[in-house]
């Protein structure tokens, strides 16, 4: 049985996750199957308004796409790395993007992505990788 379709379990109760990405329909795709897994889930379309998002809901997961509109997904980790100190644990952040060269998994990693997953993304190895950085 897929993971996606364990909706009683709820595995992902109590987490808080942070969903940004410009792109209207992978936003609300990711934030749907997230929710149906029991996170609670925040969505921006930009770096700015995700900061503002981390500040006040202080999520336990950013899954964030590179290419986003005037700063990059790269800018938004610094930014949620700067902010580390202020936060009782840090953020887990992964790399959700179509950018799915080695050098674009090294630049992530580099930039203080903890993972890097490509799109079109594989809920179910999604859901295992979040469940494994989470435990």
């Amino acid at each position: 049985m897929s993971l996606c379709n364990q909706t009683e379990d709820l595995v992902f109760s109590g987490l808080r996750v942070l969903v940004v990405d410009n792109n209207l329909d992978s936003r609300e795709l990711l934030a749907f199957v997230l929710e149906q897994q029991g996170a609670e889930v925040a969505t921006a379309t930009c770096v700015d308004e995700a900061i503002a998002i981390v500040k006040q809901q202080k999520p336990d997961i950013l899954l964030s796409e590179i290419a986003l509109p005037e700063k990059d997904g790269y800018a938004l980790v610094h930014q949620v790395r700067d902010l580390a100190e202020q936060q009782p644990s840090p953020i887990l952040a992964i790399a959700t993007t179509g950018r799915a060269g080695l050098d674009d998994r090294l630049l992530s990693l580099q930039a203080g992505f903890q993972a890097h997953v490509a799109k079109p993304i594989d809920f179910d190895a999604l859901t295992a990788l979040v469940l494994e950085m989470t435990r």
